[in-house]
């Protein structure tokens, strides 16, 4: 035994001497006894560092380490005396990373290098993505994120160079460089998806959902044409059926299956159409033109379509309806998601029209995309409107013009020159890496997320996450040629279920994921097809969500027991282990739940519950103030936010926004009618409620001085209602307050102060915790309530209601564990007579 611990000694150390200087980059001098020159790395990085450079040489040496040999007494390491202050925390993610880096390894058919750019990625993210030190940004689907260097290189670009229009002279300062910048940009777009300007023109749009509709504005539609589309597509595909109808085309969603002899079958749904209508064209249907629009990578779940549809389709081997179609289709490829980790080979599927947008790729420029169209394709396309630069002559007096040839005729006015040379950076950016080596890392992290939250379990073995997509182990069958589902992309859509299988709503997760600083998305993301066959949503029950008031980016994310959207997460090129990491320890922590333990139940209380506190807040997201008695309206208290805070366009302005309006303190005073403004560092201001002009000029200098920034102050005009999120007062009883502190362990002291992180107008004391949820019509100090709906709560509860610091996510994450949810205290309308002052029980 002592023989063979010193010859892996000795073998080890040689190996770990050659992978230190690789890392490090100096030349390492070996002696007797072996010398440290650099600060040595500690035994993580030593094991990583084995698992990636050496795998395949000492793979039978690391499994006799792993048994055998204590790593910390074979290679005694300066840095393990951080071992003894690190966290129990940081001590678990430690070790959770060293369980996915060996599984790289230990997985078969791979050699360890598919995460990370060969060991890269923790410099990336230190020294082109040192923002996110503190957050956790998961949604690259809705816009991947721009590199420090990548910026840098393109303001010097701007600083070194004189861009003017370019279509001014070439002579002209900068024009030319324009000029040539946008024949290198088109090619570099066009490398990407392995193709040429022989074969395919590059137009700049605004976005893929300019080039989407460019396509649907200038296709030839005719009363025997077709605009056929994927159930699974972006919004901004389906609005291309608008143009159909309205040139007398027929429309219809379809979904695609293959038949026993390999080919593509595209069943088509119910046919829309509008009679009537369309522009008289009588083209014979073996001379009309079809559209067929798929994406080839969903932007809902990030399942991926075989591309080898459009060559059978093109071919006339599809099949349509069960038959063969003698019609001419054409094919769209919605690109816009998959260009970022996967863009389609073009040379091998030569899809007549692909959008793509550049933001999706390297997050700089946004509003600039481009639609790539085979130029034998292009003649098809009747374009009507002619802008700036797009023609060679025209005349004004008479209908006469001829359009410039290739893109110069497709582009409308002058285009956005100076985002255009941003694309340079952005593309050197990416090809550092390699889409390859990107594809590869992205698709490590989003396997290693999806398996372990299927695995995810509550106490009861039921599954904490609904999965969509194909988050399976892949197989043969999965791999074959003509499935049309042909694999997955780095996205996880999922929806989170509670113990008895009932859903947690999205924003629910949404609002606890802010709290932690986790960035996802929720809802149905544009894509209302993919969404309803995930969440089985029948189109009647669609429709029937919309007549009961829900609609895109609202709160009623589960209706009738069923979810309207979904949550999903995405993957960048920069994401890391920790990224996943962090994001599963917080869905695990938050909604797995555990044996049966104390849970927020009511239990009993000797007294009932009596009025303790009357607040007004004057100006919403500041502080309010206490009274006594004050004057009380249907609408809710006299000059209960009454007040608002927007920026120059008129966007409400809330905590969340800038915290610092949390350190305002606010007054009314009843007798001289003023408002009164305080902050530290600042003289109070005073200012009449009656003099409107005066009051919105006094406050807005004064905020302007606090805040640095350009804010306008809103009056709300209405007399039945405020600036509230909900109207009427907001009601908190202490005694839920005390509950869900005991469920965080949180010391907010003393109580009043956690019951203001809550901002209630009428604050309780007495009674059972929750019981106020039950109330439907109640009675405080005489006058009449009635219960209009519970309080749906966001990240405002976790902002300290004095300096505006976030602080008290625990109370957000004991809000989830309650069986309403995110759902704390209760609005409620007043019913008696108007005029009425509400007293408080002192």
């Amino acid at each position: 035994g002592h023989w063979r611990r010193s010859c892996l000694r000795a073998r080890v150390e040689a190996t770990f001497d050659h992978v230190e200087e690789r890392l490090r980059g100096r030349t390492r001098r070996m002696t007797k006894g072996r010398t440290h020159e650099t600060a040595p790395l500690t035994t993580l990085e030593l094991k990583s560092a084995l698992l990636l450079y050496c795998k395949q040489f000492w793979s039978s040496v690391f499994q006799v380490v792993t048994r055998f040999v204590d790593l910390k007494k074979l290679l005694p390491l300066e840095s393990d005396c951080r071992r003894e202050s690190e966290s129990e925390s940081e001590s678990d993610a430690r070790k959770r990373k060293e369980a996915f880096l060996f599984s790289l390894v230990e997985s078969d058919g791979r050699d360890g290098r598919s995460y990370g750019y060969d060991g890269t990625i923790e410099v990336l993210r230190a020294e082109e993505f040192s923002r996110l030190d503190r957050v956790v940004y998961l949604d690259h689907a809705g816009a991947t994120l721009y590199s420090e260097m990548q910026i840098k290189k393109y303001l010097e670009k701007l600083e070194s160079n004189v861009f003017g229009n370019p279509h001014s002279q070439l002579s002209a300062a900068g024009a030319g460089e324009a000029s040539k910048s946008f024949k290198a940009a088109r090619q570099a777009v066009l490398s990407i998806f392995n193709t040429c300007a022989e074969d395919y023109l590059c137009i700049f749009t605004s976005g893929a959902t300019a080039g989407l509709k460019l396509v649907g504005e200038t296709f030839p539609w005719t009363t025997q044409s077709s605009f056929v589309y994927t159930v699974d597509n972006h919004n901004s595909v389906l609005g291309i059926r608008n143009y159909a109808l309205d040139g007398g085309s027929a429309a219809a969603a379809a979904r695609v299956c293959t038949d026993d002899d390999g080919c593509f079958d595209i069943r088509t749904l119910a046919e829309q159409s509008r009679e009537g209508e369309g522009d008289g064209s009588e083209a014979e249907a073996s001379t009309s033109c079809s559209l067929f629009a798929f994406p080839a990578e969903s932007n809902f779940s990030g399942v991926r379509y075989n591309l080898e549809l459009l060559k059978q389709l093109k071919s006339k081997k599809c099949k349509v309806n069960g038959k063969s179609s003698s019609q001419e289709w054409f094919v769209l490829l919605d690109s816009a998601k998959a260009c970022s980790t996967k863009p389609p080979d073009l040379s091998k599927y030569p899809a007549d029209f692909v959008a793509i947008s550049f933001y999706k790729i390297f997050g700089y420029p946004s509003g600039l995309g481009a639609l790539l169209v085979r130029k034998d394709s292009a003649e098809i396309l009747n374009r009507r409107y002619f802008g700036g630069g797009t023609v060679q002559v025209s005349v004004a007096e008479e209908n006469f013009f001829r359009r410039r040839p290739d893109e110069d005729g497709w582009e409308d006015g002058t285009l956005p020159f100076l985002s255009i040379q941003a694309l340079q950076s952005g593309f050197e950016q990416i090809n550092k890496l390699s889409f390859p080596k990107i594809e590869s890392h992205t698709k490590t992290l989003t396997t290693y997320t999806a398996n372990k939250m299927r695995e995810m379990k509550h106490s009861n073995g039921r599954s904490v996450c609904e999965l969509y997509g194909r988050h399976c182990e892949v197989s043969l069958q999965e791999e074959e040629k003509f499935q049309f589902e042909t694999g997955q992309g780095p996205v996880i859509a999922f929806n989170v279920l509670r113990s008895d299988s009932s859903y947690v709503g999205y924003r629910e997760v949404e609002t606890l994921g802010e709290a932690c600083e986790i960035v996802l998305r929720t809802g149905c993301h544009c894509n209302p097809g993919a969404c309803s066959t995930y969440l089985k949503l029948k189109p009647e029950e669609t429709k029937a969500n919309f007549e009961n008031g829900h609609v895109c980016w609202d709160d009623k994310d589960v209706m009738n027991g069923k979810p309207t959207g979904s949550v999903r997460i995405s993957f960048g090129y920069m994401s890391t282990f920790e990224d996943a990491d962090s994001f599963l320890q917080f869905i695990e922590r938050t909604f797995a739940e555990a044996a049966p333990k104390r849970s927020l139940e009511p239990c009993a209380s000797p007294s009932g519950p009596v009025l303790k506190g009357i607040f007004v807040y004057p100006i919403k997201s500041c502080q309010g103030f206490k009274v006594n008695s004050w004057p009380i309206l249907e609408s809710g208290l006299l000059f209960d936010r009454k007040w608002a805070i927007a920026d120059e366009n008129g966007f409400m302005i809330s905590q969340k926004n800038d915290p610092k309006l949390a350190q305002i303190e606010t007054l009314i005073d009843m007798n001289s009618r003023a408002l009164h403004l305080r902050a530290t560092g600042m003289a109070s201001l005073c200012s009449s409620i009656d003099e409107k002009s005066a009051l919105k000029s006094g406050v807005e200098s004064w905020l302007c001085e606090f805040t640095g920034k350009k804010y306008q102050l809103l009056e709300n005009q209405s007399t039945d209602k405020n600036f509230s999120n909900r109207g009427g007062c907001l009601l908190v009883s202490t005694e839920s307050v005390r509950e869900i502190l005991g469920e965080t362990g949180h010391s907010l002291k003393p109580l009043d102060s956690a019951c203001m992180q809550f901002r209630p107008n009428l604050l309780v004391e007495g009674g059972l915790p929750f019981q106020e949820e039950s109330w439907k019509r109640f009675s405080v100090g005489g006058n009449d309530f009635e219960k209009t709906l519970e309080c749906s709560r966001c990240g405002m509860v976790s902002i300290d209601q004095k300096d505006g610091k976030k602080k008290y996510k625990s109370l957000l994450l004991a809000l989830s564990k309650k069986k309403s949810g995110l759902k704390f205290g209760i609005i409620c309308a007043f019913r008696s007579k108007k005029g009425s002052i509400l007293t408080d029980a002192s």
